[in-house]
Order: structure tokens, then sequence, then C-alpha cells
């Protein structure tokens, strides 16, 4: 008997649904979203990959490329040799100093620009000897005498080279006193200013006959001073050089004068190892040195010196132009017998006794 029935409510039907979800329809959805899921997280593990492969991929490229752009530089190489030799009576050790650069690749380079360091911090003296700019041909290794050069320069022990070079695709490189190899192709030849006055003087040398520079400074002062002693000018010019004993005072005053219109340039060069040359310039580059490159400075006057062993430097001749080593008188035998080759170190006199002994004499 129906409840509803009896307390006179008509009967209604009532549908429940289904207690739960079979089990098997329910197992296929998280069955396909787990599917969706890896699906996803492999996909991202791949994108990951892949940026990861290709990133490996460009930057072995460019390793690759930074590698192939400087096959030819790598090639390049420059260091200075010092070596110690006993001269003929074996009396004395003799320092002899010679810059190498080697070029180990295939292919020549140009525009190559050599400096000379010294001491600590490392400081420039320009090329020296080293002509510049030059080529440097493929497998071959070129060498200069750097003896003499460096005997105007205090702490020159274990001096070291700096080069500029332009390689064979027109890139320019710069390898460092410490090793170090750089691209500089975007970068331009500077003039570096040293109107420092320690800077200078340290740039000069050593105040002594063996320093160029110190005889160079010498001479101005004695040219430039009022009254002039020709006795004193004489003393710093070289005897071969026999134009000066004939030359007027008239044409000496217009040297003088010259003399203090132009600065004096810090860096010397040596043409050959017993020719040094000293550049004069206008005052707006006074002071200032070409450490790399061809920057050119038209307006200058040059000093050419000479060494003999015995004497020291001395003042070949003054002009716009340079005298040429072929065009230069030495004294007999200066350039081949052992005193004109290795001279005698700073502060070191050889005495005229028949005992050939040595003795220390202060040069400062």
């Amino acid at each position: 008997m129906s409840v509803a029935w009896l307390i006179g409510v008509p009967p209604v039907e009532i549908h429940l649904p289904p207690a739960s979800v079979p089990w098997q329809q329910t197992a296929s959805s998280i069955g396909t979203l787990l599917a969706v899921a890896v699906a996803v997280t492999v996909a991202i593990v791949e994108t990951v990959r892949a940026r990861r492969a290709r990133k490996e991929t460009e930057e072995v490229k460019a390793s690759q490329a930074a590698e192939k752009r400087r096959e030819a530089a790598v090639c390049i190489s420059g260091w200075i040799e010092e070596k110690y030799l006993p001269d003929k009576e074996g009396a004395v050790y003799i320092r002899y100093a010679t810059a190498h650069l080697f070029n180990s690749g295939a292919e020549p380079v140009s525009n190559v620009s050599a400096s000379v360091g010294v001491g600590w911090p490392t400081r420039s003296l320009g090329p020296l000897s080293i002509p510049a700019p030059l080529s440097l041909p493929p497998q071959r290794e070129l060498q200069w005498d750097l003896t003499i050069p460096l005997l105007a320069h205090d702490d020159t022990q274990s001096p070291m080279l700096e080069v500029q070079f332009t390689d064979p695709n027109g890139l320019r490189w710069h390898r460092k006193f410490d090793g170090t190899l750089s691209e500089i192709t975007n970068e331009k030849s500077k003039l570096f200013d040293s109107s420092d006055e320690a800077a200078a003087h340290a740039q000069i040398g050593r105040v002594n006959p063996m320093n160029p520079m110190a005889i160079t400074l010498a001479f101005v002062q004695a040219m430039t001073s009022n009254p002039r002693e020709r006795a004193v000018v004489d003393s710093f010019l070289a005897p071969e050089a026999a134009a000066w004993k004939s030359t007027p005072e008239e044409e000496l005053d217009a040297i003088a004068e010259e003399l203090n219109r132009y600065g004096l340039a810090l860096f010397v060069h040596y043409r050959a190892p017993h020719v040094a040359y000293v550049k004069f310039v206008t005052p707006d580059h006074e002071n200032l040195q070409v450490a790399f490159g061809s920057v050119v400075i038209e307006d200058a006057r040059f000093i050419t010196l000479t060494f003999v062993r015995e004497r020291g430097w001395r003042v070949f001749s003054y002009g716009g132009a340079l005298s040429d080593p072929d065009k230069i008188l030495f004294p007999p035998g200066a350039l081949t017998n052992e005193t004109g080759v290795a001279p005698i170190p700073h502060g070191l006199q050889r005495s005229r006794s028949r005992e050939q002994r040595w003795s220390w004499r202060n040069k400062t």
C-alpha cells in the first residue's frame, strides 16, 4: 500500500541519477589527460633541447668563425732575446739584445709596427731599431739588433715587444706586451701625450754619452745659449762631420732660431746600430709620440747622430732630411771590430794601463 495514497496525495514518480560514473569512463578520461600532459611535456622538452642545440650550434659556428678570423693573426709573434757573451779578452760579459718578429703562417702580413717595452709598469721606447711600417713574409723570422739602443735607458732587463699588423683579410691586430692578441680593425693610429714631466724624463732615459737623446738636448742647449760658445757646440759634434767646422756663425744662428721654434719628439729611431735619429716637430706636436701606425708629421727637422764606443753618441747632421747610414763616415774599424759592435756597459770605463784593468766611474 502506498503511503501517499493513505494520506490522499497522488503518487509521484522520482527518477534518481546513477550513484556514480562507470569506472571505465573515468579511467579513459584520466588517460586522455595524462596523454595530453605527457605530449605537452615532451613538446616543451624537445623545444628546449632544440633551442639549446641551436644555441650550441651557433656558439660552435661563432667560435669557428672567430678562429677562422684569427687564423692568420695567431701566427704572428714577437719577442726580444737577451744573451751575455764575454769580450775577446775574457774580462767582462757584454749583453746583446735582439728583437725577433716571426710569421709562422702561410700568408704575409703587412703594415707591421713594433714597439719595445721596458720597466714596470711597462713603458714604450718606440720601435728603436725596428723599421716601421714593414711587411712580414710567410714562414719567415726577421731580427734587429737592440744592443746599443737599450744602453740609453734604465731598467731594461727582460725587455718585451708588442706588435700591430694587418692580416691578409685586411683586419688589424695588436699583440700586446703580455702576449695577448686583440683585434683593433676599427681603431686608428694615435699620438699619445707625454707632456708629464716624470713620464718624459723616464722616456728620455739616462743622461750620459750612451744616450743620443741626452746628447741632443745638450747640443740644443749649447746652440741656443746666448752667447753661444763654439767650443762647447763642437764638443757634441762628430769629428767625421767636417762640414760643421766651416759653418759660419750666421748659419748656426739660423739653426738655433729654428731649434727654438720646434719641439722635441721623444722617440729615438735607430736605422742602423750606430746611427740614431731624433725628430723635432712643430709646437702643436711637441712632446707627442707615435706609438703605432703611420701617423705622418710633415713639418719636421732631424738630428742624425753617430755612435763610437770610446766616445758614445755625437751629432753628425741637422736638417729637414735624414742622413742615410751609407752616407756617414765613421772612424776606421768602428763598425767592424768588437769595440764598435759591443759597447761598454753603463758606468764601466776601460783603463788605458798595460794591466787592462777595469774601473767604475760615476757618469751621472
